[in-house]
């Protein structure tokens, strides 16, 4: 299965809350559990969320990525965060990381950084990404 990285911009008092909030107002329902490393539910699926500090190598991995796909601003937003979460799937189908990347992004308003892919994005292109697969389920 496949993950991604998203920086902590401001940590939430209760992070378990956040993330239940912001599924919420996605029109997502998100199960947490865990202390320290988390595990998230999401319909049938499973992830797993481990913090961490974020390192200079992170960093300089967002600049690299936010100049790849010219996300100004992305990189200097990550490099003002000192936590990050590596989020993986355990199960579940491929829509589930979408709106995994959606919640994380605006529960921690932090950019995400999928292992897929040389980009990097915020809570902005985290929800199109979602939305532009809720409309290709769609139309199949």
């Amino acid at each position: 299965m496949s993950g991604f990285v998203v920086f902590e911009r401001e940590a939430p008092r209760d992070l378990r809350a956040a993330l239940e909030r912001a599924a919420s107002q996605l029109g997502e329902r998100v199960e947490v559990s865990g202390d320290g490393a988390l595990t998230l539910r999401i319909g049938e699926a499973e992830l797993s969320v481990t913090p961490s500090a974020a390192t200079e190598t992170d960093h300089a991995e967002a600049a690299s990525r936010a100049a790849a796909c010219g996300a100004a601003g992305l990189d200097l937003l990550a490099r003002r965060c000192a936590r990050l979460y590596r989020v993986e799937q355990r199960t579940g189908e491929a829509r589930t990381l979408w709106v995994a990347q959606a919640v994380m992004a605006l529960a921690l308003l932090g950019p995400v950084m999928p292992d897929d892919e040389r980009v990097i994005y915020g809570v902005r292109g985290a929800r199109a990404r979602l939305t532009a697969t809720a409309g290709a389920a769609s139309s199949r």
